[in-house]
């Protein structure tokens, strides 16, 4: 059995890994939602990292917004980006980002 694996290494410890994972994309920016249209392809919405200007402070911490949401989508083996420029607000380190969350069936 094959394992889609997208952020979730990042989230679990080393010792839960106990089958064989085949990383299908990477390079995501802050992934958050994921979708399969019916043809099979898988989309997914990432957040982003915020950007420079304007900013706001939050409990003291400085959240900036940026055009860096995104969404990719992973199609017969090919990774690509196919929605850039939606926007993003994130502390400078880029932990806590905010943007786009949430896929929805393409069916």
């Amino acid at each position: 059995m094959r394992t889609l694996v997208l952020a979730a290494a990042l989230l679990l410890p080393a010792p839960a890994w106990s089958a064989s994972v085949d990383v299908v994309m990477s390079g995501l920016d802050n992934p958050r939602g994921l979708a399969f249209a019916a043809d099979g392809t898988l989309y997914v919405t990432e957040a982003g990292h915020g950007g420079t200007s304007p900013c706001i402070s939050i409990r003291g911490t400085a959240f900036c917004h940026g055009p860096t949401g995104a969404i990719s989508r992973l199609r017969h083996g090919r990774q690509e980006r196919v929605v850039r420029g939606l926007p993003s607000i994130s502390d400078a380190a880029g932990t806590e980002a905010a943007g786009p969350t949430a896929s929805r069936s393409t069916e």
